[in-house]
């Protein structure tokens, strides 16, 4: 066992986590509390929900329960659960990890709802979740929040408690929602290194410990899409960027591992498998309409992207080479590029979102004359980019915000319709949350970054120095994004507070600071 699983399982002895302790007995079945990693709900459309929760009677434990066991799901109109609109029996199996992912169909547009699981003589907490209005419902005003990048190790998971207080209407999340392995120890962390299928299962049990987050999921339905951390540091379908110089594994072995931690992933998500669930594969790109307010293009871009080019020799970032503008490279891939662009301004939505993991805008690195991208982000593929512009620019559309994460940094700009031509018209606006808690780098990358803005001029706003989350205000004639910023993620319940408001007027395509 090594020492950080063993300093985890020294303190989850103590019964001092969300739920207290609890056990299984030897025929397999629970016999403690088996609802440790609480309730979720997602995947909300006008009609039905997801409803999730998984048996786990020792969240930190390897050994699962073996054998199936029947769980009670009820969904009503009341907090008190008496007027019933939904109910049903599901069966927790071991080869999922006794997670349920229970739809629940048949329900009102735009309504709250309440619901809980129950097993034998135990019973989940209560669970709150809402359907969206129906598409093309006028829709006067949305709320929601945007977060990313939730590091256990790296601190607590404060935001979550500040978006709750501020009552959503959903939560959106766009990747890195665990880390693989251990980046710093403000909290104990269960595994070094995740690699194996129980590697990944412990470290979600172990993050849903955390009674912030597991508020947030119980309270408000969340949209879900990955970035690289799920699985390890910068990967894609057949290779992966290792992180602080670690090793680069055979394809076989980091194919297994993916299969593993996808595997966990899905598992551990309010997820509609129905959709997820595509031809063997895991199909996590979807959309969203609520009312004729907002469509939301939810996109995965790690599945299927092209491998990185013009990184030999600095494997994290790239200085630009012709192999990059090859038309045919694509961070989405074929297949979802072209369902991107033939359904994007297709929902006839006042304003379109694009859910993505990370910035859009070309980012120069590094300080002087020389300019240095990510390999990892857009900057890699600036074809597909460009036809994602193209897309907007021709539709006409004058109201698309990309809403994104990875970078461990608030960050308000635009997207020119010529990424490399500053002077070129606005295409789009993008908002990045910072991480929830992961680190974000130190003051001199503040300094470095907000001292030379002439290198990066669709930059905006910057600031590294905060862990938090967006809050998106939208309404028929703007968007508005406030940045909630945690004063310090080491220290348990740290004041909140906004950091930086940005308004973007409806047909602008502009970003207006807030007083």
């Amino acid at each position: 066992m090594n020492p950080s699983r063993r300093r985890f399982l020294a303190g989850a002895a103590s019964c001092g986590l969300v739920l207290g302790c609890s056990y299984t007995a030897k025929d397999g079945r629970p016999k403690g509390n088996p609802f440790t990693l609480g309730v979720a709900s997602g995947d909300p459309d006008a009609s039905s929900v997801v409803l999730w929760t998984r048996l786990a009677p020792d969240p930190f434990d390897d050994r699962l329960l073996d054998e199936p066991v029947a769980v009670r799901w009820r969904i009503a109109a009341d907090r008190e659960m008496r007027q019933i609109v939904g109910e049903g029996e599901a069966i927790a199996r071991a080869e999922r990890a006794h997670a349920i992912h229970v739809e629940a169909r048949g329900l009102e547009a735009d309504t709250t709802y309440f619901y809980r699981f129950d097993t034998g003589p135990f019973q989940s907490r209560l669970g709150r979740t809402r359907t969206l209005p129906a598409p093309g419902s006028r829709l006067d005003s949305l709320r929601f929040a945007s977060a990313c990048c939730q590091n256990l190790g790296d601190g607590y998971f404060t935001a979550y408690r500040d978006m709750v207080a501020r009552d959503p209407q959903f939560i959106v999340h766009t990747g890195d929602y665990i880390y693989e392995n251990v980046w710093n120890t403000v909290r104990p962390v269960p595994v070094e290194e995740a690699v194996s299928l129980s590697d990944y299962r412990l470290l979600y049990a172990a993050y849903r410990q955390d009674a912030d987050l597991q508020l947030a999921h119980a309270r408000h339905p969340w949209f879900l899409i990955p970035d690289d951390h799920e699985v390890v540091n910068d990967w894609g379908p057949k290779h992966h960027i290792p992180a602080r110089g670690g090793p680069v594994v055979p394809i076989g072995q980091f194919a297994a591992r993916k299969r593993a931690a996808l595997r966990a992933y899905l598992e551990h998500m309010p997820f509609r498998l129905s959709t997820k669930l595509v031809d063997g594969g895991l199909k996590l790109y979807d959309r969203a309409r609520v009312g004729d307010l907002v469509g939301m293009s939810l996109l995965d871009v790690r599945q299927y992207r092209d491998v990185p080019v013009c990184n030999e020799t600095r494997p994290l970032d790239f200085v630009p080479c012709d192999a990059a503008d090859d038309p045919a490279r694509s961070l989405l891939g074929q297949r979802q590029e072209a369902w991107l662009l033939d359904g994007l301004g297709a929902s006839d939505t006042l304003w379109d979102a694009l859910v993505q993991a990370t910035l859009m805008a070309p980012f120069d690195r590094r300080a002087g004359p020389e300019v240095a991208y990510e390999a990892d982000g857009w900057d890699s593929y600036p074809a597909n980019r460009q036809r994602i512009l193209d897309r907007v620019r021709t539709r006409g559309l004058d109201n698309v915000v990309s809403l994104a994460g990875n970078i461990h940094a608030f960050y308000a700009g635009r997207v020119n319709a010529n990424p490399g031509d500053p002077d070129s018209e606005p295409a789009l606006v993008e908002f990045i949350a910072s991480s929830i808690s992961a680190s974000r780098g130190d003051d001199e990358r503040y300094a470095d970054v907000t001292g030379r803005p002439a290198e990066n001029p669709s930059m905006r706003f910057f600031d590294n120095r905060y862990s938090g989350y967006l809050w998106c205000d939208v309404n028929r004639d703007r968007w508005r994004t406030e940045m909630r910023a945690v004063k310090d993620v080491s220290v348990p319940q740290a004041e909140v507070f906004t950091l930086a408001a940005f308004e973007v007027p409806r047909g602008s395509r502009s970003i207006q600071p807030c007083p």
